[in-house]
């Protein structure tokens, strides 16, 4: 089994535009191969993806926004070329396969691949996500929301699931199981489940993975929005949660063997919900200066002293917190392969 140059040729402008992973920095030989992309695509476009065998990813640990670390894949070149391509030629079938945007119930990377190399749609995600939620909160049937996170979930996820999903959305038996079989060879130890973090490829492999999961949902006329393995579930009573917290986790274990993250999963009131507990990342960003501002006030004047109301802080204090967020963000951009400027038409 071959892959389509076209397709060959398109994971190469996808990793130029988008880098090899979503964290780490691209190899050395991107710049080559992006020079010599038709050459490259005609060589690669030959070879036979049931026969040939993909090298051990690079697997790196990298710091979390919170505290602690993430194992971070970064497959070999060629090797990622490839199996981005043959993702990108089951992508569309995939996103056939899950509820319909529209619906906006799945929010979470909406497969629309571009002639550019962009995976997924530009407009439609997290913004979605909350409005959804927001919206779902606010109706009179809802008093309860379930704030639902799978426990380690790229890590976990079952290449046979993948492989049964993919199958289910159409997508030749085949191809299916050599899709299986790349994963089981970038898998630590070569165990059956995870996928790598970091390459967009495996984005769209987790959203093919809980097809099952949101139809399971939906037939048993569950009301919920997700983004990623993120759940929140709009329930008419606190045993209503209850109930459908058990119905979820007795099928996630049944047919997927993952658990939920227990402390990132809660219970709640509409009205808590909806006075707070959701927030866009931009919210939280803002929270996070203000929770800084607030400590500066609370150094400045004791735990017990309560600070005037007309309170200024000085230029020094003000500063200091400014640059710890700038000193946060250069870390970020430090993690990034490339970051766009925004500048065109210079020489």
């Amino acid at each position: 089994m071959k892959i389509d140059r076209q397709h060959i040729e398109w994971a190469i402008a996808h990793i130029r535009r988008n880098g090899e992973t979503d964290i780490l920095p691209d190899s050395f030989e991107v710049e080559h191969i992006v020079n010599e992309q038709h050459l490259i695509a005609e060589e690669l476009s030959g070879i036979d993806i049931t026969d040939y065998q993909p090298l051990p990813p690079v697997k790196v640990s990298t710091p979390k926004v919170s505290l602690g670390f993430r194992m971070t894949s970064q497959p070999d070149i060629v090797d990622n070329i490839l199996f981005t391509a043959m993702v990108r030629s089951i992508a569309t079938q995939v996103e056939r396969a899950r509820i319909p945007r529209s619906r906006k119930i799945a929010c979470s990377y909406r497969i629309k691949p571009t002639a550019d190399g962009n995976f997924f749609h530009q407009s439609y995600g997290y913004k979605d996500f909350v409005q959804k939620s927001l919206e779902l909160a606010g109706h009179g049937s809802c008093s309860h929301v379930l704030k639902i996170d799978i426990s380690d979930f790229y890590n976990q996820i079952s290449h046979h699931r993948i492989e049964n999903n993919l199958e289910a959305a159409t997508i030749h038996r085949s191809l299916a199981e050599v899709v299986e079989q790349w994963l089981f060879a970038f898998a630590s130890s070569h165990h059956s489940q995870g996928i790598p973090v970091g390459p967009s490829s495996s984005i769209v492999l987790a959203e093919a993975a809980l097809i099952d999961v949101d139809n399971h949902m939906l037939s048993n006329g569950v009301k919920y929005v997700r983004y990623v393995d993120d759940f929140h579930i709009f329930c008419k009573s606190q045993r209503d949660c209850v109930e459908k917290l058990q119905l979820f986790t007795d099928y996630l274990h049944s047919a997927h063997r993952l658990s939920l993250n227990t402390s990132k999963s809660s219970i709640s009131t509409a009205d808590d919900f909806l006075g707070g507990e959701l927030q866009t990342p931009e919210d939280n960003e803002r929270s996070q200066l203000t929770k800084q501002i607030d400590a500066i006030v609370r150094n400045r004047f004791g735990p017990y002293e309560e600070p005037p109301e007309d309170i200024t802080i000085s230029r020094e204090e003000r500063l200091k917190a400014l640059v710890e967020q700038l000193k946060n963000f250069l870390k970020k951009l430090s993690m990034m392969s490339h970051y766009h400027l925004g500048l065109q038409g210079l020489s």
